[in-house]
This record gives C-alpha cells, sequence and structure tokens, in this order.
C-alpha cells in the first residue's frame, strides 16, 4: 500500500507536465514505473538470487584480502605522489582512487560472497571500506611523521591518526557499502532453474 501511495503521489505531482500534447501521461506513466514496478521488480529479482544462493555455500573470508588491496592501492598512490612530486597527497589529490578503491571493492565483495545473505554482503563491504579506510589513513599519517610533515608525537600523532581514519572510514564504507547495494540490485536476471 505505502509502495502504491508513493506511486500515486508521484504520478500526481507530474500530471501538470505537458508532454507530447498530453498533460504529462508518458513522464507520468515512467514515475509510476519507477516507483511501483521497479521495487517490484528488484525485490522478486532478489527473492530468485536468494533461492539459487541457498545451496551455495556462504563467503566472508574474501574481504580480508580484498580490503588489503584497496589499502595497497591507496599506499600506492601516496608512493606515488611523493616520488613524483615530493609530497604526501591530500583527498582531494588522490579523488579518482577515493572513489573508485571502495567502489571497487564493495562490488568484489558482493559478487564473490557465495551463498551469503543480501544484508550480509552489505555488511561485509561497510565494515571492508571502514578498515581499509582507517589502515589507509594511519599509513598516510605514518609516513607523513616519517618525512616530518606530521611533526607530531605521542598523543597528538594519535589524534592526528584518530581524526584522519575516522574521516576515511565514514567515506570509504559509506562508498563501498553503496557500491555493493547497487552492484546487488543492478545484477541482471539469475538463470531460470530446470526442475
Amino acid at each position: 500500500l505505502a509502495r502504491f501511495m508513493a506511486a500515486h503521489w508521484a504520478t500526481g505531482a507530474v500530471h501538470i507536465v505537458p508532454v507530447f500534447g498530453e498533460h504529462g501521461a508518458l513522464l507520468e506513466h515512467a514515475v509510476f514505473d519507477l516507483f511501483y514496478n521497479r521495487p517490484l521488480t528488484i525485490r522478486r529479482r532478489m527473492k530468485e538470487r536468494a533461492a539459487l544462493r541457498a545451496n551455495m555455500p556462504a563467503r566472508s573470508w574474501h574481504a580480508v584480502p580484498l580490503t588489503a588491496a584497496a589499502v595497497g592501492v591507496f599506499a600506492l598512490a601516496n608512493w606515488l605522489c611523493l616520488r613524483t612530486w615530493g609530497t604526501l597527497p591530500t583527498l582531494a589529490n588522490l579523488w579518482a582512487v577515493v572513489l573508485l578503491a571502495p567502489v571497487a571493492l564493495g562490488a568484489a565483495v558482493t559478487l564473490l560472497a557465495g551463498g551469503t545473505p543480501t544484508v550480509r554482503r552489505i555488511v561485509l563491504a561497510f565494515v571492508g571500506g571502514a578498515m581499509a579506510g582507517i589502515a589507509a589513513a594511519a599509513i598516510h599519517v605514518a609516513v607523513g611523521h616519517a618525512m616530518g610533515t606530521f611533526p607530531e608525537t605521542g598523543w597528538l600523532l594519535a589524534w592526528k591518526i584518530a581524526s584522519r581514519g575516522l574521516w576515511m572510514a565514514f567515506l570509504l564504507s559509506l562508498l563501498s557499502s553503496v557500491a555493493a547495494l547497487v552492484t546487488e540490485i543492478s545484477r541482471p536476471d539469475p538463470p531460470p532453474q530446470t526442475a
């Protein structure tokens, strides 16, 4: 009922937009499709995938090497910037790595999870992204400390690692879990089961 009401209100709102001489009929149909039919299709696909995965063994160990690979990508980016320009990069300098590494991590975690339920796949991607963010921030600050960029010691250095780690953990966990969810939703239909 809630899905139908959302579709009804959305189509009522776009009814005033004229499309091809009609009073928004084509746009109304597209919005109804988006808010009502698309969620039903996604739910049906997810049930079919869950039925196919019921016979597969659940896997979660693969998240550890994938997270390590994401941390390695950040470490490699730091090393390349150090070698090329002689300074550590900021997040703005690494925007492509910051976007692509967690997206690839989330997609790979969900694609390789075997029979793991969908919610657990997204949680695995979230935790992997958070761990990758904390480790990448710790490596960044440790290298900066060794170079003299971050001269703090003791509690101040731990605070710098924690503050950067929290931001990186938030950003990477958000991106990797969204990527896992989008990968789950956008996967093609599973092959039909034969009796």
